[in-house]
């Protein structure tokens, strides 16, 4: 869940549509018997390790969004870097 929510901040552009993949995602989770617990558990873990806990309660603005989404594309960069620095 945690990789397919961050395929959807990184292809989704605006607030609205990351709401709606989020949803479907949510959806999809329950449709193959996960628990709600679950999804709720992985969805709030997901938020809280990119500092995004106003995006959790769906109250975020586009411009907050974008910033959110900057702070994980900067994770996600860093990430590759110490993935290098550590096979070289």
């Amino acid at each position: 869940l945690r990789s397919s929510l961050i395929r959807a901040v990184r292809y989704c552009t605006t607030i609205e549509d990351f709401n709606q993949e989020r949803i479907y995602l949510e959806m999809t989770c329950l449709a193959n018997g996960y628990s709600v617990e679950f999804v709720q558990k992985h969805i709030e873990h997901f938020f809280i390790f990119f500092n995004a806990t106003l995006l959790q309660q769906w109250s975020l603005d586009q411009h907050s969004y974008e910033k959110f989404r900057h702070r994980l594309f900067n994770f996600m960069s860093e990430q590759r870097q110490f993935l290098q620095k550590k096979q070289d």
